[in-house]
């Protein structure tokens, strides 16, 4: 990794880069304030709303419990970060003891901001792929509960040892792995494994054993992905406008015929007929590119180098600026995950 000689530099030299950090903490600034707009807009403690109108107020009454994880740890995170204030820090931990005072309330199912659209439930879930991921969004919530709210100390390791799906404890479901054949795509885990590494950190020895394990078996699934980006065609057609959408539009009244309309529209309207270059990109560059962050997240020696080996091949032969679609963000994000693997490895 270089080294950056600090007495060498140039005093313009380090005023710019002071500068840029200096932007860099203002940019997450204005992202952190996002997140707390679309958990303040909800009237219901434990919703999450999906984005905001240019009203700053109108909001999708819908969440869900793959919407959560994510607001969590990246609160927790910022507040980690050395960034933020002490007033800073004191208003993210109020936020985040409100959604997860929400949650536990509402016995771990994510309510929607009005009757109806309550979606997803982090200990009643169908099929053991389900169960395993509601276990890891039960698990990140706990973790996080526990550093933000010490009275509630003791409650990680209650749901780890108590039976969860089928007859199986929780932690004996994490053990058993991931179901490699649940037929879902390897984008929908990364925000699951960077939680279970996040839970490396903890003191129970079987904790980070299971944890570790479950994080290498899952790289170890990833492996076939890494060359699918290959298989990219590009100059298929994109069109930005969503409302062509809306052919199928109907009014609804919760969140389950709001899936079963969404699905339908996207799969045959938006990946096939409208912008057949998203559903290319999703089927070929996205679980390639998740893949690799995957591996990287799982901090396996010996499951990095081809991993690096099609990121690097990736990251000139896809040409970058001309996708639509969300794997760049995760290709950026592998590519951060190995700066931090050599600074955790020196």
């Amino acid at each position: 990794m270089e080294t950056i000689c600090w007495g060498s530099l140039r005093p313009t030299t380090l005023l710019f880069m002071k500068g840029k950090r200096r932007r860099r903490k203002t940019e997450i600034r204005r992202l952190v304030q996002g997140l707390l707009l679309i958990q303040d807009v909800c009237t219901v403690d434990g919703c999450i709303c999906r984005g905001v109108g240019a009203d700053g107020y109108s909001h999708y009454p819908g969440s869900s419990d793959d919407q959560i994880s994510p607001w969590l740890l990246a609160l927790d995170a910022y507040m980690e970060s050395g960034i933020p204030s002490n007033r800073e820090k004191e208003i993210c931990r109020s936020h985040l003891l409100r959604q997860l005072d929400g949650l536990y309330a509402n016995h771990w199912t994510v309510p929607g901001d009005r009757p109806g659209f309550e979606r997803g439930s982090y200990i009643h879930r169908n099929g053991i792929y389900e169960a395993w991921l509601g276990a890891v969004h039960l698990l990140t919530a706990l973790h996080l509960y526990e550093k933000v709210a010490p009275e509630k100390k003791g409650l990680f390791m209650q749901y780890w040892n108590e039976i969860f799906f089928e007859g199986m404890r929780l932690k004996e479901l994490l053990e058993k792995g991931y179901p490699r054949d649940s037929g879902k795509t390897a984008w929908y885990l990364t925000h699951s494994c960077y939680a279970l590494r996040s839970f490396l950190d903890r003191p129970e020895p079987e904790v980070q054993k299971i944890c570790k394990k479950s994080l290498r078996q899952i790289a170890e699934n990833s492996v076939a992905l890494l060359t699918q980006w290959r298989d990219y065609t590009p100059g298929r057609t994109f069109d930005p406008d969503w409302r062509k959408m809306l052919s199928a539009w109907r009014a609804h009244t919760s969140c389950t015929e709001a899936a079963t309309l969404a699905c339908g529209e996207m799969a045959s309207l938006w990946h096939r007929k409208i912008s057949p270059a998203v559903g290319e990109e999703k089927r070929t560059i996205l679980d390639s590119c998740a893949a690799m962050w995957l591996i990287l997240i799982s901090r396996e020696e010996d499951l990095i180098e081809p991993a690096l080996k099609e990121l690097r091949q990736a990251a000139s032969a896809i040409p970058w600026n001309k996708l639509h679609y969300a794997g760049l963000f995760f290709a950026e994000n592998a590519v951060w995950e190995w700066k931090a693997y050599q600074m955790f490895s020196n």
